[in-house]
C-alpha cells in the first residue's frame, strides 16, 4: 500500500499542538515534544545571538531585559504545547488531563513521567476517542514489516 492510498485519519500538526483533545500514542507523543524542544531551543539561541549581537551589554538592566522577557516567554509557549501534548497521551492512557497535576508534587514527580512514557494506551476507544493510529502502525501498513 502506498502513501498515497493510506486513508489520512490522524492527527494534523495544529490538532498535536494546539488542542488538548484526543489521544496520541506512545512514539507520537516522544516525537512530538522532541520536535517541540528542538524548535523552541533554536528559537531562544537565535534570540540569545540577535540579542548579544545588537544590544549593548551596558546597562547591565537593559539587556538582561532584552533576552529574559522574550525567553520567558518561549518558555511559556514550550510549557502550553507540553502540556497540550502530555493531556492527549493521558487521554491515551484512559486519564483525564488533571492527572498532569500529579508532576507539580515533589515527592511523586517520576510515576506520572514513567506511565506516561512507558505505559501503553488503551486498545480500544474510550470516552476521548478512537484508539490512534501511531507511527509505527502507518510504517507497518505500508511496509508490511516490522
Amino acid at each position: 500500500m502506498s502513501i498515497a492510498e493510506m486513508p489520512d485519519d490522524g492527527p494534523g500538526l495544529r490538532q498535536v499542538l494546539l488542542s488538548p483533545r484526543g489521544r496520541l500514542a506512545r512514539l507520537d507523543m516522544l516525537f512530538a515534544l522532541f520536535c517541540v524542544a528542538i524548535i523552541l531551543a533554536a528559537i531562544g539561541l537565535l534570540w540569545l545571538g540577535f540579542a548579544t549581537l545588537l544590544v549593548p551589554p551596558e546597562p547591565v538592566a537593559t539587556f538582561m531585559a532584552w533576552l529574559s522577557v522574550p525567553l520567558a516567554g518561549l518558555a511559556l509557549i514550550g510549557l502550553v504545547l507540553f502540556a497540550f501534548i502530555l493531556a492527549k497521551r493521558c487521554h491515551d492512557r484512559d486519564r483525564s488531563a488533571w492527572f498532569l497535576l500529579v508532576l507539580l508534587v515533589p515527592a511523586v514527580q517520576l510515576w506520572p513521567l514513567f506511565e506516561l512514557i512507558f505505559g501503553r494506551g488503551s486498545p480500544q476507544a474510550n470516552q476521548v476517542g478512537p484508539a490512534p493510529r501511531g507511527m509505527v502502525a502507518q510504517w507497518q501498513a505500508i511496509n508490511g514489516d516490522l
